[in-house]
């Protein structure tokens, strides 16, 4: 049997349903890092330097990915009122919100602290400078049922979004004619140039040769 080929489809409906499909990748993929994070780095202490430096990423990425499907000026974002419908829940996501912009992916938050003085010894001779610091390891372990059902409701919000527009996409292309499917393109991406790294999807895939 010959394989089905994915013909590209060209509409507002098609470009929402894409963007719906990358948000829950990003999701899935921030439910997974913490998850992992919740069962083998949340109660983990005094461990090597590698174990220290990948529970710091994985629950940093976690937490990035998760807030940046509610970023407002991405190409399409997930409505935190739509999802989160009681007060505590808005203020469970302001708490994630302000753990990523003060800590996980900006560094200005006291989550990050550093007090610097000078070692004096009794005789109050000052033997040179020191530091103190304290950066945070994340929340406890109880917290990971709450913390993986509240990014689940996120997911299931964005599953349902893609069932109802793959939905709405199958009946437009029933509506097409032979010619008009014959005619579509395969449905491809491509590899990214340095120089258009910034460049949005709309621009890219519009871009001259």
């Amino acid at each position: 049997m010959p394989q089905p080929v994915l013909k590209e489809i060209k509409s507002p409906l098609a470009t929402e349903l894409a963007e719906y499909q990358l948000l829950i990748k990003d999701l899935v993929a921030a439910y997974a890092a913490l998850d992992l994070w919740f069962n083998k780095y949340a109660s983990l202490r005094g461990g090597t330097a590698e174990d220290t430096l990948i529970s710091q990423a994985l629950f940093r990425d976690s937490i990035v990915m998760f807030v940046g499907c509610f970023d407002k000026t991405a190409p399409l974002s997930l409505p935190v009122s739509d999802i989160y419908k009681t007060q505590n829940e808005r203020d469970y996501f302001q708490w994630l919100l302000d753990m990523r912009d003060a800590y996980a992916a900006h560094k200005f938050g006291a989550l990050r602290q550093c007090v610097v003085g000078v070692f004096v010894d009794d005789a109050g001779n000052v033997l040179g400078a020191g530091h103190n610091d304290r950066i945070w390891a994340g929340p406890r372990a109880a917290a990971k049922t709450e913390m993986l059902m509240f990014m689940g409701a996120a997911f299931r919000y964005t599953e349902r979004k893609i069932l109802d527009l793959s939905r709405q996409l199958t009946e437009t292309a029933k509506a097409l004619t032979p010619a008009e499917l014959a005619a579509l393109n395969v449905a491809k991406t491509h590899a990214v140039e340095p120089h258009e790294i910034r460049l949005s999807r709309r621009k890219f895939r519009t871009k001259g040769p």
